[in-house]
């Protein structure tokens, strides 16, 4: 079943970007404080307060104070960009400074006075420069001690562009990567034979090692692309959690798989009753080493079933990262005469098919999809962005005292809203 999705999806890659930044100039910055009489004490006072003033500038993001009024309006109307909010005060106002334009200048001056006149008691006489340029001077005529607050920004010269040039170097290929290729049971399946598709892996990879961990109903031999691999038993109760690890590379399922192309991965279970022929969740992984790097995720996401020779049972879900745009399904199985074969997507179902011995190819378009979810005031929206469950089985009657009418086996993970429904019914009651 695939789904088509608007967001791309995130490949992890292994880029290495190397910025190579002039530096066009060092300029020191001036922050100068008086008092009306400067003992040394509260010249001292005065240093710290200076000090503390720079180091706040220096260090607070325009985007902390992107609301205040001075910076939220250059924003708006086009002065600075999304990018500027990433640089601290002293940064932008060095950078207006530097444009060497009158009106950045009165902007500069602005962001300064209103940034420090928040941060600074109103009783002191200040003022600001860069480069022995004087922006802001609240204070008039200086006729007593001052003390001053230095700070040096690189990179900023008047009149000279205050970015460089950007070199970027990306890695093609890497040696002996590792990673895995996973099939997951997000639920129960059943019941019988039950095969499992693990994605295509690198045509170059070396198999290190085949990892299972499950949750099985009864012993089972294992196979790797028809390739006997062994028989495999489980913990004696109904809802234990085995895992195995199959290293090493003859006579086992590594030296079975293929590189290049998806694995199919079967397991056999040797448990008389049909009842005990399951898997109730887990996973199956494939570890390898590769020098290929991760391909780039489209937007299309596919659910593979698994392949279960016998009653099928199906309970899963399938996991959306993004808005669908178009659904579509394909479905492959024998049905026994008079055997009805349904599939439910959230809780709508979208076939139900009455057997009559025969292979038969099924294949389920986005508008029928559509048509089918309408019908239940469902939209494609309402699946969007989700995990939706889903539910395939085979409706049978099976003599011998294995199973006796209809199979409906649930995996319940909550108890609110609709998982508290009963099976027939829209509701509890």
């Amino acid at each position: 079943m695939k789904m088509t999705r608007n967001k791309k999806g995130i490949a992890f890659t292994f880029d290495a970007v190397f910025a190579l930044m002039i530096a066009l100039a060092i300029v020191p910055i001036f922050l100068v404080l008086t008092a009306d009489t400067a003992p040394q004490n509260i010249s001292q006072a005065l240093t710290m307060q200076a000090e503390d003033a720079l180091d706040v500038m220096s260090q607070l993001k325009v985007r902390d104070v992107a609301k205040e009024p001075v910076i939220s309006d250059l924003y708006l109307g086009g002065t600075i960009d999304e990018t500027d909010l990433n640089l601290t005060l002293l940064e932008l106002v060095s950078d207006l400074w530097a444009s060497n334009s009158s009106l950045n200048a009165t902007h500069a001056r602005n962001i300064t006075q209103q940034i420090f006149g928040t941060i600074l008691p109103s009783t002191l006489k200040w003022s600001f420069s860069i480069d022995q340029e004087r922006l802001v001077n609240a204070s008039g005529t200086y006729d007593t001690a001052a003390t001053a607050g230095r700070r040096v920004v690189s990179g900023f010269r008047k009149g000279a562009p205050s970015s460089g040039y950007v070199a970027s170097a990306f890695l093609t290929s890497i040696g002996g990567k590792r990673a895995s290729s996973y099939y997951f049971f997000g639920g129960f399946v059943g019941q019988g034979v039950v095969t499992a598709k693990l994605p295509s892996i690198p045509s170059d990879a070396n198999m290190t090692e085949f990892y299972l961990e499950l949750n099985a109903g009864s012993n089972f031999t294992l196979a790797m692309n028809s390739a006997p691999c062994g028989t495999y038993n489980v913990t004696v109760g109904n809802f234990t959690v085995d895992s195995w690890s199959v290293v090493g590379s003859s006579g086992t399922c590594l030296a079975n798989a293929s590189a290049g192309t998806e694995n199919n991965v079967t397991l056999n279970f040797t448990g008389a009753n049909l009842t005990d022929r399951y898997i109730g969740g887990g996973y199956l992984r494939l570890i390898y080493t590769t020098a290929e790097l991760a391909e780039t995720e489209g937007d299309v996401v596919s659910y593979v079933f698994p392949g279960v020779d016998g009653l099928v049972n199906l309970y899963d879900s399938f996991t959306v990262p993004g808005n669908i745009t178009n659904m579509d399904a394909n479905l492959t199985f024998l049905a026994g005469v008079n055997y009805t074969t349904q599939l439910v997507i959230g809780n709508v179902t979208v076939l139900n098919h009455t057997g009559t011995g025969s292979v038969v190819n099924v294949n389920i378009s986005n508008a029928t999809f559509a048509q089918y979810l309408a019908a239940q005031n469902v939209t494609l929206l309402d699946l969007s962005s989700a995990t939706v469950p889903l539910r395939m089985f085979t409706l049978a009657n099976i003599t011998g005292g294995l199973l006796n009418g209809s199979t409906d086996v649930i995996l319940i993970t909550d108890t609110s809203g609709s998982m508290s429904w009963r099976l027939n019914q829209d509701g509890t009651a």
